[in-house]
């Protein structure tokens, strides 16, 4: 495995974890949960910092830009029925 798919990959898993925590502080606002969802927007601000970080690390170590083509997909952790309603419909 070559120094450019290890750090696709590491970059792959930190964006994952990035639209989950950001997924689940909006979901957690939408319930009206603020607690938790300011504790997820900890973590999802946290993640980001940590992929520029690695961005970072890869240009000035390395001088190649991180390849992220193995982005994952949405993790859909929002059913869709809260999509268009508002938040006091949702029981």
């Amino acid at each position: 495995m070559t120094a450019s798919e290890i750090f696709s990959k590491i970059a792959s898993h930190i964006i994952e974890g990035i639209m989950v925590h950001e997924q689940l502080m909006n979901s957690y606002l939408f319930m009206g949960l603020s607690g938790y969802a300011a504790c997820h927007e900890y973590h999802y601000l946290s993640e980001s910092v940590g992929y520029s970080a690695l961005c970072e690390y890869v240009v000035n170590h390395f001088d190649m830009l991180v390849i992220d083509d193995d982005v994952p997909s949405n993790p859909g952790l929002i059913p869709n029925s809260w999509m268009n309603v508002k938040r006091t419909s949702v029981n």
